[in-house]
């Protein structure tokens, strides 16, 4: 996490060296950014500890594959969704920016 808090401010300082409208939009997407991180890392949080239980529990194999593919699976669904929610979110907003141009 303090990777990509590194990584925002460095990003920060950069654009606000460029105008204040490209500050604005970095500061908007940041909110975006920092979900999306948070969702990633709780299902990788999660999926830790429900391998490290099914370990430690003493169940065969076929369960713990059966839990990496649900949280491959749950992880993608996310992902996907994250993104089709945001380009539902901001589609007006491209669409306006590309006729302009």
């Amino acid at each position: 996490m303090s990777f990509n808090t590194l990584y925002n401010v460095t990003g920060v300082f950069f654009a606000a060296r460029i105008s204040t409208q490209a500050l604005a939009g970095f500061s908007m997407s940041f909110l975006l950014y920092i979900s999306v991180v948070g969702v990633g890392l709780g299902f990788g949080s999660a999926l830790t500890a429900l391998v490290g239980n099914a370990l430690g529990g003493g169940k065969e194999k076929n369960s713990l594959k059966v839990y990496a593919a649900k949280g491959v699976f749950f992880s993608c669904f996310s992902a996907l969704f994250f993104m089709g929610l945001s380009g539902f979110i901001f589609l007006r907003h491209i669409c306006l920016e590309i006729s302009r141009r």
